[in-house]
């Protein structure tokens, strides 16, 4: 969550008060001072302690600028990554709902066929009509075996 560790911006956020509160105590002093109240050999000191308090004005909005920059890095990192797993997540749900579909395409296809041969009477692969011939097979097979028997009776009884 802190590219630079809680500690590091505890002591940034230190410096800055402690800037802000030298800060505002020089306002409140050069305040209490009228212009030509300032006397001659104060003025180079009040001249010294701007000059500093700007410096660290400057170096902290440049570590707070940097810790911005770092966080925005590592927040960008993270989006990026997030929408990998996403993309990933998604193009996984993808093929999963191309393979059931394909298979419940395959299957209503063999039950399309199934229903229309059972459906379409004259149809060599209809069911009721396959069992019909066989039917009547096995019917020519039961006659021509009678018939058979019917001839080889009289011979088996002559023989025996």
């Amino acid at each position: 969550m802190f590219p630079f560790g809680q500690e590091r911006y505890r002591q940034l956020i230190q410096g800055l008060l402690a800037g802000i509160a030298t800060r505002v105590k020089s306002e409140r002093e050069s305040l209490t001072f009228e212009e030509n109240e300032i006397a001659p050999q104060i003025q180079p000191q009040i001249d010294a302690v701007n000059s500093q308090l700007l410096r660290e004005l400057a170096a902290a909005e440049q570590r707070v600028n940097a810790a911005r920059r770092a966080a925005e890095e590592q927040h960008q990192s993270e989006v990026r990554q997030v929408e990998a797993e996403l993309t990933s997540a998604g193009n996984l749900a993808q093929r999963q709902y191309q393979t059931g579909l394909e298979a419940v395409e395959k299957n209503y296809k063999d039950e399309a066929w199934v229903i229309s041969s059972v459906l379409d009477e004259t149809s060599e692969s209809n069911p009721k009509y396959k069992l019909d011939r066989l039917k009547a097979q096995l019917q020519q097979s039961r006659d021509w075996m009678r018939k058979q028997k019917e001839e080889l009776d009289p011979l088996y009884d002559s023989t025996v």
